[in-house]
């Protein structure tokens, strides 16, 4: 029998671009399993990059047309929840998707 399993990496990566509000903690936890504890947002954006090489598909996962802008924010969020957590401070959890934001339209609902 053979074993597929997702590297940290690539989980974090997944989960740095979906931010959803229950990723929040898991972001933590990969970042510090990763020594990224204190990583900027550009060191996230590249960690992003690193697997998310197809714009197009990038572009689809984030629903807009402005990946650079999206992911910048995104990872900036990222940076935020990681320096909040090191802090002690109250995590800020993204509630609201980049793109809703960007459109100025209320959330979707979010699915499990």
């Amino acid at each position: 029998m053979h074993i597929t399993y997702a590297s940290d990496e690539f989980l974090l990566a997944t989960k740095l671009v979906a931010q959803r509000r229950k990723d929040a903690a898991d972001i933590v936890v990969l970042a510090k399993r990763l020594h990224l504890e204190n990583a900027s947002a550009s060191d996230l954006g590249q960690l992003v990059r690193r697997y998310y090489t197809d714009d197009n598909v990038l572009e689809f996962i984030l629903d807009g047309n402005d990946t650079d802008r999206e992911l910048h924010l995104l990872t900036v969020r990222a940076e935020r929840l990681l320096t909040n957590h090191r802090s002690g401070a109250r995590p800020e959890v993204p509630t609201t998707p980049v793109s809703a934001v960007r459109r100025n339209q209320p959330p979707p609902r979010e699915r499990s």
